[in-house]
């Protein structure tokens, strides 16, 4: 039996279809980024700008990539 809980504070949609659409693709998001941290060793980011860090980030997987 698995039974799942979904507490939030938004008013339209079911319980299922929020935690399908939502809850479902941000714990997706937060292992993508768990795994590329973890495999490609890029946890320290430099920069103070976000759209910097996410380019070196996006570099990095190519060159991992083509290796």
């Amino acid at each position: 039996m698995d039974i799942r809980y979904v507490v939030t504070s938004l008013t339209q949609g079911s319980a299922e279809r929020i935690y399908d659409t939502l809850d479902c693709a941000r714990s997706q998001a937060e292992n993508l980024i768990k795994r590329h941290k973890s495999q490609l060793a890029s946890d320290h980011a430099s920069c103070c700008s976000a759209n910097v860090n996410q380019m070196r980030f996006i570099l990095h997987t190519a060159a991992y990539w083509l290796m």
